[in-house]
């Protein structure tokens, strides 16, 4: 039984690195914007990949977590991965039109 215990722990310890965020503005009448963030949550839904939305439009420490991760980046909706930015909804589209995209949950 304790060797199981320790499996769950490093899995929960995997799960925080490889903690899914997508950042959004929910406050945007923009319509490409909120075209990009439909398929970004496609994707992800499609690939069944559970994530967390943060509105950066009424979430100033997202805002702020989110440029930092980004280096300033401000376009939306964002994926990042582990703490890392991994693109725009158009970097993960063509992520994925190239089979590239499964690789950055691994």
């Amino acid at each position: 039984d304790d060797d199981d215990d320790d499996d769950g722990d490093e899995e929960d310890e995997e799960e925080e690195n490889k903690k899914v965020e997508v950042f959004v503005s929910l406050a945007s009448g923009n319509r490409a914007m909120k075209k990009a963030n439909r398929a970004l949550h496609r994707l992800l839904a499609a690939k069944k990949i559970e994530y967390e939305t943060y509105d950066v439009g009424s979430d100033d420490d997202a805002l702020a977590r989110m440029r930092k991760q980004s280096n300033g980046m401000k376009d939306l909706p964002q994926l990042h991965v582990g703490g890392k930015f991994i693109g725009t909804n158009d970097d993960c589209q063509g992520m994925e039109e190239v089979g590239q995209f499964d690789a950055v949950f691994k």
